[in-house]
This record gives structure tokens, sequence and C-alpha cells, in this order.
């Protein structure tokens, strides 16, 4: 009896301690997908609010545009919009803190890349039908919005429409216009009417990302608790075997 245990424990710790061996390597392999699942949440989540950092940046630049009649403020507007449509190069690392440092200094703090709508940047990065749509629906609002924006910069300038869609029409320079038309009841609801599909992209974004990153964190737990349980099992097996050994040992 005593050897037919010998062996049998012994079959059993070598197969236990195999089995928590693929499940240790495995489980490496989930903690890699637990940090991927971590990092593309972070990533999401910028790119999803970078659409409202930059509307932020355009009225900061129109609004100061319009108070100073500084141009280099409506070049700025100018490089915003022409950044999130992709036609112009796109600043590296574009979703930290850029459009501050370009207005205290004149110069951008870090180089750019190649020019990518932000549109593109989002459908690469997987974002479902859904939150396109919501991003498509708060770009729309934005470009309405630059309509305003436009007019009042040009309002400073001493353009006018002439009724055509054209700023063709020149008179005296309204700088109090321009200020109005940026600080005005129709100015904050469009500015709301963009915040609010924002508002419910970054939650979706943060709940599906939540939900990824949770089932690799629980595919991670499981993995080790198994493995835990196999070991546990191969040093059971091992001390009967061993066990087993010093009993025919003391015959």
């Amino acid at each position: 009896m005593a050897p037919r245990i010998a062996v049998i424990g012994s079959v059993a710790a070598f197969a236990f301690a195999t089995a928590a061996l693929v499940l240790f390597v495995a489980r490496g392999a989930g903690e890699g997908d637990l940090r991927a699942a971590e990092a593309r949440r972070f990533a999401s989540w910028r790119l999803a609010d970078e659409l409202r950092q930059s509307s932020d940046d355009l009225t900061r630049m129109a609004r100061t545009y319009a108070a100073t009649g500084d141009e280099r403020f409506a070049g700025w507007f100018a490089d915003i919009l022409a950044i999130r449509d992709g036609e112009a190069p796109r600043p590296l690392d574009a979703a930290n803190v850029y459009w501050d440092l370009v207005t205290a200094t004149g110069e951008a703090p870090r180089a750019s890349g190649g020019p990518v709508p932000l549109l593109a940047l989002m459908r690469e990065a997987g974002f479902s039908a859904a939150q396109i749509a919501l991003f498509t629906e708060a770009e729309t609002e934005s470009d309405d919005l630059t309509i305003l924006e436009t007019r009042a910069m040009n309002a400073v300038r001493g353009l006018f429409e002439d009724g055509a869609g054209d700023y063709a029409v020149r008179g005296d320079p309204d700088r109090a216009l321009a200020i109005e038309l940026l600080h005005g009841e129709e100015y904050h609801l469009a500015k709301a009417r963009i915040m609010r599909p924002i508002e419910r992209l970054l939650a979706s974004v943060e709940a599906e990302a939540a939900a990824d990153v949770a089932e690799a964190r629980d595919w991670v737990d499981a993995l080790g608790g198994t493995m835990m349980a196999m070991l546990a099992l191969a040093l059971a097996g091992g001390g009967a075997a061993a066990l087993a050994v010093m009993r025919l040992g003391s015959r």
C-alpha cells in the first residue's frame, strides 16, 4: 500500500505543480492584459476629454482677442481648429498642457507630429458607434459656436457680414459688440449644447473602460486563486509521497 501511495502522491505533486506553473504564466499574461486595459482606460478618457478642452481653448482665444485685439490669439484660434480637424500638425502628447504655455511664451512647448483628425484617433482607439455619435454631435455644436466666435473676431477688425455669409462689409471696429457676442446668453447656451454630449461621452467611456479593467482584474484574481489551490494540492501530494517513503524506510 505504501509504495502505491508514494507513486500516486509523487505523480499528483508533479501534476499539480505543473498546473500551478502554467497558471503562474497565465497570470503573468493576465496582469499584462490588466495593465493594458488600465492604459486604454486612461488614453480613451483623454481623447474623449480633448474635444472639451479644445472648445474651452477656442473660447479663451476668441475672448482674449476681443479684449486685446492681439492678432496672435486669432491665429491660435485658427490653429486649434486646424489641429482638431487634422489640417495642421498635431502636437505630441496633445492632451497635456499646451495652449496655456503657448499663450504665455509665444512658443510651442514641444514638437508636433503629423496631422490627424481627433475623430480618426477615436475610431482607431476603438470607440463605439454610440460614442462616435456623441463626439460628432458635440463637434457639430462646437463648429456652430465657431460661427459666432468668428463673427465676434471680425467685429474687432471692423469686418461685418454682407448677407451672403462673407465678411466683406467694412466699418469701424466694434470691440464692444465682440465682447457682448462672446459673453451673452446665446453664447452660454451654445456652449452648454457642446458640453452635454461631451458629458455623456465621458461617462460612457469611463463606464466601458472601468468594466474592461474590472473584467481583467477578476480574471487575474481567479488565476491567482486557482494557482494557490494547485500549489496546496501539490504540497499535499508531495507530503503524502514523502510520508509513504518514510514508512517504507522504517520497515
